[in-house]
């Protein structure tokens, strides 16, 4: 067994020979370029204080340690932005998955930094106009699950940067590995960052900012809070060597308390703070760093989990909860909350090799003296229910004693007196439902046939009240409904009288309009109520012919259009309409003659004019048509 793990220490020490490299071309500060790739991601391994190489177990791996894409378990996806003042402005976006056929999984991720607003100048001192720069990566990550505690991974990258007028690309990659130690909890990870070419914009080439990290974290149980350590040593090529320390705290796996330190920073006392909200399927992170003089930065990050990949690990990571919690339980000598937990975890997983072992040591270990000593302890926290009157806890609490040692006479006598007991409470109770039901108060009755049902699901004589109240809320149901239907129908009708009466006395004053409103509003509620029909057409007709003598023919054909639309046959309605058609016709040549009168004089507003009232009284009219559609592309002109 020592072997095994001495092997792997070895692959591991193999793979961190390259954490040396940044050493060996060691450079002095700013000799570097495409520097956005030293900006660390992810509010949470931020809010840590950067120290995350061994943690790599979100989405934020792709650029902390591509090794941590073999480990993940589900697909992700995590958006980050952060405000860093002065008009600078970072978004990073990753994605990685599980691959069962690469023994490991696959991620992407795309980094952004512009910066706005900077002042440009000629050669000469002069100010010109306003500069933009920006700088992009691009990655694609392979991660691959070596041993299985054991994994590397590689993060390929196109990188471009613009500064002003002048761009210029590269490409680079990342090495990472990762092992999870024997010390339960212990992982160890290093990432060798941005090996590659460099940028090139006038004459000479900036190399990219080679760096290697080397963490360790550790992963323990705080006052039942999962919390995470983890420290993380960096030696770039442009910089002296520095430590980032950092600490998470999960409260409830729905609160996450974070706080780090980076060892060597320029603009503040290296104290980074962070928070993390929400549940298992999406997070939301929070960052801040103090920058000195310059504004505070702040990150927010949105972390996304889902896939069937997904749902599967929240179930083996529930399981593994409980059988950890039943270990405990079992070892400290609670064997009956050991049961429970061990329970659980078959009614989900039946074939679970680990519970169904530990079911079995129950089971032999319910006859030994501790055992019955935690028995006791149950018996007495039952007779305290019983006590209190809390019937249905006592009941629950004999019941597993009984289920782990059947033969528990004080159990079972009590389990006795609480079915007696229920007994006397089930009688008491239905009295009350059937007095209320007697008293035609079925809302009442009904509640207390539920309370029995939920005692006693089998008890029959309840269960024949249950219906019958239910057949009488029916039946008052139906009455409602016939008696609401009744008093609409008599608003309605009062409706009607009233809308009726105001129509007759308007007709009578002959004040047409309003009578039709009135009589319209009755034929809205009973569109066949005849008295409304009949005096309607006659409001219409004698509308009609008072529009006819004030010569207002168009409004005079809608009016006995609207007789014909209640009455088909009304001859007088047709002879009237027949004759302002001829009208119309007359009055639409006069128009069409005007218009030709004014088009001659080149009056060709006035002609436009007067073909579109002569198209008004006759639509059909060609001549005018074609006049019209002439003048308006002459005007157009």
């Amino acid at each position: 067994m020592m072997k095994k793990y001495i092997y792997k220490l070895i692959i591991f020490i193999l793979l961190s020979i390259g954490f040396s490299l940044p050493a060996c071309f060691a450079k002095g500060r700013g000799t570097t370029g495409a520097n956005f790739l030293k900006i660390g991601v992810g509010a949470r391994p931020l809010g840590m204080g950067g120290a995350f190489v061994a943690v790599a177990d979100d989405a934020n791996t792709i650029w902390w340690n591509p090794a941590g894409v073999a480990t993940t378990k589900h697909k992700e996806m995590t958006l980050m932005h952060n405000e860093m003042g002065e008009d600078i402005r970072y978004q990073f976006l990753a994605y990685n998955q599980p691959v069962g056929k690469l023994r490991g999984g696959l991620g992407g991720s795309i980094s952004y930094l512009s910066v706005s607003n900077i002042q440009g100048y000629s050669p000469g001192g002069t100010k010109t106009k306003k500069l933009r720069t920006y700088d992009l990566g691009i990655s694609l990550c392979y991660g691959l699950r070596i041993l299985p505690s054991v994994s590397g991974g590689i993060n390929f990258k196109f990188i471009n940067e613009k500064l002003a007028h002048k761009k210029d690309s590269t490409y680079a990659f990342d090495i990472g590995g990762l092992w999870k130690t024997p010390l339960s909890g212990l992982q160890l990870g290093f990432n060798i960052q941005n090996l590659g070419g460099g940028l090139k914009f006038i004459q000479e080439r900036s190399s990219l900012p080679l760096n290697g990290k080397l963490g360790c974290a550790y992963e323990f149980k705080f006052f039942n809070a999962q919390s995470i350590v983890a420290v993380d040593v960096n030696i770039p090529v442009d910089y002296s060597v520095f430590v980032n320390g950092g600490v998470e705290c999960k409260i409830y796996n729905l609160i996450a308390l974070r706080a780090g330190f980076k060892s060597k920073d320029d603009l503040s006392s290296g104290l980074r703070l962070g928070i993390g909200i929400g549940g298992k399927n999406l997070v939301i992170d929070y960052s801040w760093l103090s920058r000195g003089d310059f504004e505070d930065s702040h990150r927010v990050s949105a972390t996304l989990r889902f896939g069937r990949e997904y749902e599967e690990s929240m179930i083996e990571k529930d399981i593994k909860e409980h059988f950890e919690r039943g270990k405990k339980y079992f070892y400290n000598g609670q064997i009956l909350k050991a049961h429970r937990e061990f329970k659980n975890i078959l009614l989900v997983s039946p074939g679970h090799k680990g519970a169904r072992d530990f079911m079995s040591r129950i089971e032999v270990s319910v006859e030994e003296v501790e055992v019955a000593k935690d028995i006791a302890n149950f018996f007495s926290l039952g007779e305290k229910y019983y006590k209190k009157g809390d019937l249905i806890s006592a009941r629950a609490m004999f019941e597993d004693i009984i289920a782990l040692n059947p033969d528990h006479q004080g159990a079972k006598d009590y389990i006795n007196r609480i079915e007696q007991r229920f007994d006397e409470v089930v009688d008491s109770i239905f009295a009350r439902g059937v007095s209320y039901y007697e008293q035609a108060n079925y809302v009442k009755a009904l509640v207390e046939m539920e309370k029995v049902l939920a005692l006693n699901p089998n008890h029959q004589e309840v269960k024949e009240y249950v219906t019958l109240i239910e057949n009488k809320q029916r039946e008052l149901e139906k009455i409602k409904l016939a008696l609401k239907k009744k008093q609409e129908e008599k608003r309605r009708n009062r409706k009607i009288s009233t809308y009726l009466k105001k129509g007759l006395t308007y007709y009578q004053r002959k004040q047409w309009t309003k009578a039709i409103k009135s009589f319209n509003e009755v034929l809205v509620l009973t569109p066949d109520h005849k008295v409304a029909l009949e005096h309607t057409v006659i409001c219409y007709y004698e509308q009609g012919l008072i529009l006819y003598g004030e010569d207002k023919l168009l409004e005079a054909l809608h009016t006995f259009n609207n007789v014909l639309r209640l009455n088909p046959e009304h001859e007088q309605a047709q002879e009237q309409i027949l004759r302002i058609n001829e009208e119309c016709k007359e009055k639409a040549e006069e128009y069409n003659r005007k218009g030709l009168v004014e088009y001659t004089r080149g009056n060709l507003k006035e002609a436009i004019e007067a073909w579109e009232n002569a198209l008004l009284f006759n639509p059909d009219l060609e001549t005018a048509q074609r006049n019209l559609e002439r003048a308006r592309k002459e005007i157009k002109k």
